[in-house]
């Protein structure tokens, strides 16, 4: 089934469910950081200005906003932040690169690992409102990673270089950052591919849907509204761009020197030993299945819950009426 008709069921699915489905349907993980867009937002009000001034102006600024999130009355997984933003004037569309520094986020502590991001980013582009939005959910990008890593640590008593480890060695980051240079077109295209399906990944295009989402919540008025916003978003487009990737390794076109080429960046990549490429086809099909399936119905459940809370109906189902007392 098309990808996007399938978001389109489990949004309708989520607007439909009556009462008695609220309890085991609608009140599941929606894999977000409890508070966390709050905290977003109050960290981004003071950017507006250097916003404002690069698209009025026309100009390059960089500048560095640090704090403590207990100064906006709001509690997280960490206090302290710092986050370098460079806004730069550009004709063409919004586009934004950066990350989080994950050797200068994390201290070791007597009491465990402590988080302190530091985010690095740029966003380029000529439209104020879209360039405060792209910022806003790119920060929400990356202190989702930051609390993966923390709750990671904090539950199995890591260290900071644990968590630096995890990343470049069990997670294979190094190996797929280096492959993701390779001057061959197929071994970058699945380096690529193995990068945005790690779930780490997957949890952060969920935390920045939710800020996208946020950012157009006044769009959402019913099921249709709903899932055209969650369709026009970057989190979105990027997961449509994973499934083309995916689908052409399952492709019948595919050339048997291409098949070889991704047989042999995965093994290098992940240090496996596929010989096949049946195999190799199962696997990337178990990995995207349930990337895709969280990420849909996790989709449909956020979009709904924005509906929900900017949408107070006091009549609710008025279909059944007629309910009478048990004797």
């Amino acid at each position: 089934m098309n990808t996007s008709k399938e978001l389109r069921n489990h949004i309708i699915y989520e607007f439909y469910a009556g009462l008695p489905n609220r309890e085991n349907i609608l009140m599941e993980s929606r894999g977000v950081v409890s508070g966390l867009h709050e905290v977003v937002k109050a960290i981004c009000e003071e950017m507006s200005d250097q916003v404002w001034e690069t698209c009025s102006v026309g100009d390059e600024t960089t500048k560095t906003y640090s704090g403590d999130v207990r100064d906006f009355n709001l509690s997280t997984f960490f206090q302290s932040y710092i986050v370098h933003l460079t806004t730069i004037y550009d004709e063409g569309k919004t586009k934004y690169s950066g990350g989080l520094l994950i050797p200068d986020s994390f201290s070791d502590a007597k009491d465990g690992i402590i988080c302190h991001p530091i985010i690095e980013l740029t966003v380029t582009g000529s439209d104020s409102l879209d360039m405060g939005r792209t910022i806003m959910f790119s920060i929400g990008h990356e202190l989702t990673h930051a609390f993966n890593d923390y709750q990671y640590a904090s539950k199995n008593g890591l260290t900071k270089q644990d968590i630096i480890n995890n990343i470049c060695d069990r997670q294979n980051y190094d190996s797929i950052t280096t492959t993701k240079q390779s001057r061959v077109q197929n071994e970058k295209a699945v380096a690529n591919l193995l990068y945005l399906l790690n779930r780490s990944e997957r949890n952060a295009y969920i935390a920045q849907l939710k800020e996208e989402l946020e950012s157009i919540k006044d769009k959402i008025k019913d099921s249709t509204s709903a899932w055209n916003a969650v369709l026009s978003t970057t989190s979105y487009k990027k997961f449509k761009q994973i499934e083309r990737v995916y689908m052409q390794l399952m492709s019948e076109s595919l050339s048997n020197s291409s098949k070889e080429q991704v047989i042999r960046t995965t093994n290098k990549i992940l240090g496996k030993s596929f010989v096949d490429y049946g195999r190799v086809k199962r696997f990337y099909t178990n990995i995207w299945s349930k990337w895709k399936k969280k990420y849909l119905t996790t989709a449909s459940k956020i979009v709904y819950d924005i509906f929900k809370e900017n949408n107070l109906m006091m009549d609710g189902n008025m279909f059944d009426t007629d309910i009478l007392l048990k004797p």
